[in-house]
């Protein structure tokens, strides 16, 4: 049987050439290509989906989570889709249903005058001398090349960054990392019946409930979101030990995940009373994935820092959320770790922690920026990945526009409000 093959060599054609590539149109890729292209450059979002938003859609969780003190974008797009139907939930998580987002983003990145294209999945990087040249993708339309200038990895995963040579940090220091959850959007109940089972729970947790069926969930802090009068978004499933670029991984996870929610509401359903016309309406094209790499930079997010003032100038902003640790090891707990002691929820990010340590051209926004373990856990969540995504685009343009480093850029905006 033979384990290999060889391909024959290949010239590919260059599709495009841009000032600014971002790779991921995710919340992060979304803000970045926003920014990049309304400060003047010619700038290109490349995403393997046939949306934008990433987990916000994709994944079927478009709960905002640090979202409203932000300066910026974010703000922006907070008032914007709150004006759409989104609900501020305990005055600071912003709920949205997903189709919303959707076409929210694709009217702000057009109009911004971003380059778009869909199906498309990165497959390699090009390298010169320390600099990133092109990346490659695979699509409906073949194998291509496109050429930048600077590039922003939004990917999450940090697949940019690793296929142009970066190191990484991976996991805790044991290697474990945070589960993965698939989610669903469901309907049939309504809004006042159900609100004593959101996240916060109240005093008849959704676990309880699914306890009175027999079923015990994969995840002990099964959450039910509203984002909207009769839209709710379905947290209930913990997926342990999966690699986020392992397909295997990923395939055997899903399978295993839409069999439990299928499970979990028919469950429901049986008890009759305010479940009695529970539905699922759709499951997660893609499952959620906590974390993946870490892409090592020319700083680093430690989570020693909490509760530290930003240095003026330097960085990007603060994630005003504490560690939200899912227990990586099933065996110790199914939930969420507890806070080892009293810290402050302010975590400044260093502008430097956006900037890849090997490349000079790559910049990083989105959970896959320099970190620790415990940093991770606060900053990956998506109202900040917005806003990092926004430093690494206005970056992007500066350095193209002053062909400088994109590290070099001094006159950072510190995007989070004063009176926080």
């Amino acid at each position: 049987m033979e384990h290999f093959i060889t391909e024959p060599a290949r010239t590919l054609a260059v599709k495009g050439d841009f000032d600014v590539i971002v790779c991921g149109g995710g919340p992060a890729g979304c803000g970045a290509a926003t920014a990049a292209a309304l400060a003047g450059a010619r700038t290109l979002l490349l995403e393997r989906n046939q949306a934008l938003g990433g987990i916000w859609s994709a994944g079927l969780m478009p709960w905002i989570i640090d979202c409203v003190r932000k300066k910026g974008l974010m703000e922006k797009w907070k008032e914007a889709l709150l004006a759409r139907g989104g609900h501020l939930h305990c005055g600071r998580t912003l709920g949205v249903p997903p189709e919303t987002l959707k076409f929210f983003l694709e009217e702000e990145l057009v109009k911004a005058g971003v380059f778009l294209r869909y199906g498309t999945q990165i497959t390699a990087a090009v390298t010169d001398n320390g600099l990133l040249t092109h990346v490659v993708t695979e699509s409906k339309s073949g194998r291509e090349a496109w050429r930048g200038k600077v590039f922003i990895d939004c990917t999450g995963d940090g697949d940019l960054a690793a296929f142009a040579g970066c190191a990484f940090d991976y996991g805790n220091a044991a290697g474990e990392i945070q589960p993965a959850s698939l989610n669903a959007i469901v309907a049939g109940i309504k809004y006042a019946d159900v609100e004593k089972f959101f996240v916060p729970s109240g005093k008849i947790p959704l676990k309880e409930e699914l306890a009175r069926c027999g079923i015990v969930p994969s995840y002990a802090m099964p959450s039910l979101f509203p984002f909207g009068e009769d839209v709710f978004g379905w947290m209930t499933h913990h997926a342990y030990n999966v690699c986020a670029f392992d397909a295997d991984a990923l395939t055997r996870a899903t399978l295993e995940g839409r069999s439990e929610l299928q499970r979990q509401i028919a469950g429901l359903r049986s008890l009759g009373g305010i479940w009695k016309d529970l539905h699922l309406v759709v499951t997660a094209e893609r499952l959620g994935c906590r974390e993946a790499r870490r892409i090592r930079g020319r700083a680093s997010v430690e989570a020693e820092t909490f509760g530290s003032q930003p240095v003026a100038g330097k960085s990007s902003c603060a994630s005003t959320v504490l560690p939200d640790i899912h227990a990586p090891d099933p065996r110790k707990s199914k939930g969420v770790l507890p806070q080892e002691r009293e810290l402050v929820p302010r975590l400044p990010i260093p502008f430097l922690a956006q900037c890849a340590e090997s490349v000079e051209n790559l910049l990083l926004a989105g959970r896959c920026i320099s970190g620790d373990f415990a940093s991770h856990a606060s900053y990956r969540m998506t109202g900040t990945a917005v806003t990092l995504g926004e430093v690494a685009g206005l970056a992007a343009a500066w350095s193209v526009k002053n062909a400088q480093r994109p590290w070099q850029w001094q006159d950072v905006p510190y995007l989070n409000r004063e009176d926080q």
